[in-house]
């Protein structure tokens, strides 16, 4: 993302945040906060807008709001002079804007009013569900759930190897007996392998376990001493393969900060559900006809029967404990269709 996108996203942000601080009917300038309090001393005014001052802690508490960065305030000193200079121009235009709507009563408006109160109670619901979230998912279930998921993920073996993919078993003997007189695996991986994707990488598929790959090509492959090329050429329904093995190793499960993310979405998911629904179960719900009669709630409106895939639902196998991977683009012999393939 360049620059340009940037400050394109920032000020788009911006243009929300300030939007909704304004229907407050209190602006930015005019409220004090614990940063005005405890950076007096670095603060200083730094725009005036028809006779209003808006010092740099006001500005960097705007910028903060908006683009909802966590952390320390996003210090307006420290950005680059282009996206100060946009930045300070759309705060002065919506400013000069809201300025102006104030000096006609608009917060006296039926509607403004109506959209605010529909603005507040979306903040108090977002303030909520993320105060609820870290009580119904904290920290250290996330790190159980990762220990439960990764204790049978450090058993077994995987290992590294390369091949050379060709049309026909003559071809595949021909490489062989070059190799075996001195060339290059990887030049010719690079020269004649019709998996392009591995062959521009001398051949190499990363690491795999045996499951990862189709039998025929996983028993030649573990078969194979670190460093060994296979001597005669293994068919699979790709072609036929000469492969290079490299080290074997334990499988290791991915690092605990690597798989939090999912881990926290799936866990999250299935809590607020499961929080909604006993909420829905001990509430009195009634529909009502337009001339007062209660009807029927409808079918799963406040029920919906769970989906397989839906937000936080148990995910159907495992996460690949491979930490390397074959490269995206290639063919291999685990895209054949077998159920066993990775």
């Amino acid at each position: 993302m360049d620059k340009k996108q940037v400050i394109a996203l920032v000020i788009g942000a911006l243009v929300v945040g300030w939007g909704a601080s304004y229907v407050t009917n209190k602006p930015a300038a005019e409220s004090e906060t614990a940063t005005d309090k405890k950076d007096t001393l670095n603060d200083y005014i730094a725009l005036k807008i028809n006779g209003k001052s808006y010092t740099k802690s006001h500005i960097e508490q705007q910028i903060q709001a908006a683009t909802a960065v966590g952390g320390e305030p996003t210090k307006f000193d420290a950005m680059p002079e282009a996206l100060q200079k946009n930045i300070t121009e759309s705060f002065v235009r919506h400013e000069i804007l809201r300025q102006e709507a104030e000096s006609r009563d608009m917060m006296d408006d039926p509607e403004v009013r109506e959209r605010a109160a529909f603005m507040k109670n979306q903040a108090m619901i977002d303030i909520f569900l993320n105060r609820k979230i870290d009580e119904l998912v904290p920290a250290e279930k996330i790190k159980a759930a990762y220990d439960e998921k990764v204790k049978n993920m450090t058993h077994g073996e995987e290992m590294q190897a390369a091949h050379i993919l060709v049309e026909n078993e003559d071809e595949a003997k021909a490489i062989i007996a070059e190799i075996t007189g001195g060339k290059d695996f990887a030049e010719l991986a690079k020269a004649k392998s019709k998996d392009v994707g591995s062959g521009q990488n001398g051949g190499d598929l990363g690491f795999f376990t045996k499951e990862q790959m189709i039998p025929e090509f996983s028993n030649a492959a573990f078969a194979l001493k670190p460093g060994e090329v296979s001597a005669q050429p293994v068919k699979t329904a790709f072609g036929w393969h000469v492969i290079k093995a490299g080290e074997h190793r334990p499988v290791s499960a991915p690092p605990f900060e690597q798989m939090e993310p999912q881990l926290k979405n799936e866990m999250v998911g299935a809590a607020m559900q499961e929080y909604l629904n006993s909420l829905v179960g001990k509430s009195q719900v009634s529909f009502y006809t337009a001339d007062g009669h209660e009807r029927p709630i409808f079918e799963n409106l406040l029920h919906p029967a769970p989906e397989a895939n839906a937000p936080g639902a148990a995910p159907a196998g495992a996460a690949p404990a491979t930490g390397e991977a074959a490269p995206a683009n290639a063919e291999t012999p685990a895209e054949a269709g077998d159920t066993s393939a990775q």
